[in-house]
C-alpha cells in the first residue's frame, strides 16, 4: 500500500535534487566562462589558463556536489517531517472514525473539524453517520411497529378462537368468528406484503412486470374486495365510458390500492363515501381514491409519504392504525412505474391520493 507521507517526501526531495543539479551545472558552466574571460583579459597563456580552469572547475564541482548531497539529505528529513505533520490530522480523523460503535447513534467526528483543509472531509463523514443514524432509527421503528402491528391481530384472533372453543356455538356465531379472523388474516397478509415490498425497495430490487391492464377491471376487483371490510362506507368506481387501458404491474398496483382503502378504514368514520376513479390526463394514467371523511391537515400533506409518518392519532379509528408504512409503499409502487403519488384535499373536504403513472413502461 502506498504511503502518502512517503510519496510526498520522496517527490519533494527528487524535485529539489533536480533543481540543485541544474543550478550546479549552470553555476559550473557560467563560472568556467567567466574564469576564461578573466584569464584572457589578464594575458595568461592558453596552457596555464586551461590548467587553472580545470583546477577551479574541479573545486567548484566538488563544492557543488557536496552542497547538493547535503541539501538533498536535509530536504528528505525536512520533507518527511512536514509530510508527517500534514497527514497527522487524517490519521486522527480515521482513528475517530474507527472508534464509532456499531448500533450507537449520535456519534460524530470532531477532530480538525475547524481546519479549512479538512472541514469538507469531516462534514462528509458526519453526514454519512447522520444517514446511518436515520437508517438505524428506521430499522428500530420498523421492528417495533411491525411487531406491535403483528401482535394486535394475532392477539385478537387468539381471543376470538378461545371464546369460540369454550362451548358449543350456533353456526352463525362460528361464522362471525371466522369472518373476524379472516379480516385479521387479511390485515396480516397486507402487512407482510408491505414489508416485502419495502425490503425490495431498500435493496433497489422493486422492478414492476408490466402488462396490459384495464383500469375499470382493476378498480372493480379491489372495490369488491373491500366492500365488506369497510362496513357502512360506500365505494363508487368512476371510469370514462371508453375505458382507461394502460400498462403496469397489476399485483403491485393492487397492493398499493389496498393500502389506500386500508388507510380509509383506519382514518374515516362509518358512512364515509369513497370514490375510486381512473382517467387519462395528458401522457399519464391517474388512479385516484377520494373520500369525504375528515381529511388531513394541510401542513401534513408533504409528510404523508415519509416512512413511519403518522398523522394525529385522534384521526385513527381502526383497532390498529398501522406502522406508518402504507403510503410509503404507495409512493414506492408509483415510483417503480416511473411516476409518483400525490396527496391532496378532496373537493368535498375529504382526502384524495392519486397515482400518476406514465402510459408507456
Amino acid at each position: 500500500m502506498l504511503s502518502l507521507r512517503r510519496t510526498l517526501a520522496v517527490r519533494f526531495s527528487v524535485t529539489l535534487f533536480v533543481a540543485l543539479i541544474l543550478i550546479a551545472v549552470w553555476a559550473v558552466l557560467a563560472g568556467r566562462a567567466l574564469l576564461l574571460r578573466d584569464l584572457d583579459a589578464a594575458g595568461v597563456g592558453h596552457l596555464a589558463s586551461a590548467a587553472a580552469t580545470r583546477t577551479v572547475t574541479r573545486d567548484v564541482l566538488w563544492l557543488m556536489g557536496t552542497t547538493v548531497a547535503l541539501a538533498t539529505v536535509a530536504t528528505m528529513f525536512g520533507a518527511g517531517w512536514l509530510a508527517r505533520r500534514a497527514t497527522r490530522p487524517v490519521a486522527e480523523i480515521a482513528e475517530q472514525a474507527r472508534a464509532v460503535t456499531p448500533g450507537v447513534t449520535g456519534q460524530r467526528i470532531t477532530a480538525h473539524a475547524d481546519v479549512a483543509e479538512f472541514h469538507d472531509l469531516v462534514q462528509v463523514l458526519n453526514a454519512m453517520l447522520a444517514r446511518l443514524d436515520r437508517g438505524i432509527d428506521s430499522q428500530r421503528r420498523l421492528v417495533a411497529d411491525a411487531g406491535h402491528d403483528l401482535k394486535t391481530p394475532l392477539t385478537a384472533m387468539r381471543g376470538q378462537l378461545e371464546v369460540a372453543l369454550r362451548g358449543r356455538r350456533r353456526a352463525e356465531e362460528y361464522q362471525a368468528v371466522l369472518t373476524s379472523v379472516l379480516d385479521e388474516v387479511d390485515h396480516l397478509t397486507a402487512l407482510s406484503d408491505s414489508l416485502l415490498v419495502l425490503a425490495r425497495l431498500d435493496a433497489n430490487d422493486l422492478r414492476p412486470h408490466p402488462e396490459s391492464i384495464d383500469a375499470a377491471t382493476l378498480l372493480d376487483r379491489v372495490a369488491r374486495r373491500w366492500t365488506d371490510r369497510l362496513g357502512t362506507r360506500t365505494i363508487r368506481v368512476v371510469v370514462p365510458p371508453e375505458g382507461v387501458p394502460f400498462r403496469g404491474d397489476e399485483r403491485l398496483l393492487g397492493l398499493a390500492l389496498d393500502q389506500l382503502f386500508d388507510n380509509i378504514r383506519h382514518h374515516t368514520p362509518e358512512g364515509t363515501s369513497v370514490t375510486a376513479s381512473a382517467a387519462h390526463i395528458g401522457n399519464e394514467t391517474v388512479l385516484a381514491v377520494t373520500d369525504d371523511g375528515p381529511g388531513q391537515a394541510e401542513e401534513t400533506l408533504p409528510l404523508l409519504f415519509d416512512r413511519f409518518f403518522r398523522s394525529d392519532p385522534s384521526r385513527s379509528r381502526g383497532e390498529h392504525a398501522g406502522a406508518g408504512l402504507g403510503l410509503t409503499l404507495v409512493q414506492a409502487v408509483a415510483a417503480a412505474h416511473g411516476g409518483g403519488a400525490r396527496a391532496g384535499l378532496g373537493e368535498r373536504g375529504g382526502f384524495r391520493i392519486a397515482l400518476h403513472l406514465p402510459h408507456a413502461l
